[in-house]
């Protein structure tokens, strides 16, 4: 899966060099990228609170592509920067934070009670994922295992409001979450175990 997802990273990333290219000569620069993609999925938070699911999704699906451009114009442009990083990541939990809540919100409107309190299961689950992750690369241990990182959760959360079926979105997101920090918690402590 990691493979997979390194292999189609690298043909998205060829596909935006050209992007990035035109971005830097226009002075954009890959904060405000970060910046407009969060703004995006506000708006797609707002879409998904007025029940108009496919385009919220088509907003989302844009903001979040925004996430692979930032960073392919910063390292094109050589402006990558370990607080351009750190913002990207903040920005990053704040726009899938308020899908969720927007989710969640939506979700109590319809009276979907049950459905509501595991949309904050899996962002809760889903935010674990990326901490192992952040916490194990704080002590020297690069940990990318899993099943379902973020352009998971994306695509995931997108079919749900495509197709009007939120809660199996949530219901499966937050199974693969729980594999997926399982899988990073037993990555980690195998590593510690080999030291």
């Amino acid at each position: 899966m990691e493979a997979l997802r390194e292999q189609i990273g690298e043909i998205l990333r060829g596909w935006l060099i050209p992007i990035s290219i035109s971005l830097d000569q226009l002075g954009i620069t890959p904060n405000q990228v970060s910046f407009a993609g969060a703004a995006l999925s506000l708006g797609s938070g707002w879409l998904i609170t007025q029940d108009r699911l496919i385009w919220a999704a088509l907003v989302f699906l844009l903001g979040s592509s925004l996430d692979l451009l930032d960073g392919t114009l910063a390292r094109a442009t050589s402006q990558s920067t370990q607080t351009g990083a750190v913002l990207d990541s903040t920005l990053d939990r704040v726009s899938e934070g308020v899908v969720f809540i927007a989710i969640g919100y939506l979700f109590a409107q319809r009276g979907q009670l049950l459905d509501m309190v595991l949309v904050f299961s899996a962002a809760l689950t889903g935010f674990l994922v990326s901490y192992v992750r952040a916490r194990a690369e704080a002590v020297g241990i690069q940990c990318t295992v899993g099943s379902v990182v973020r352009p998971e959760r994306v695509l995931i959360l997108s079919l749900g409001m495509l197709f009007d079926q939120l809660a199996i979105a949530i219901y499966v997101l937050l199974i693969l979450s729980c594999v997926t920090l399982i899988q990073r918690l037993r990555f980690i402590l195998n590593v510690s175990h080999q030291d």
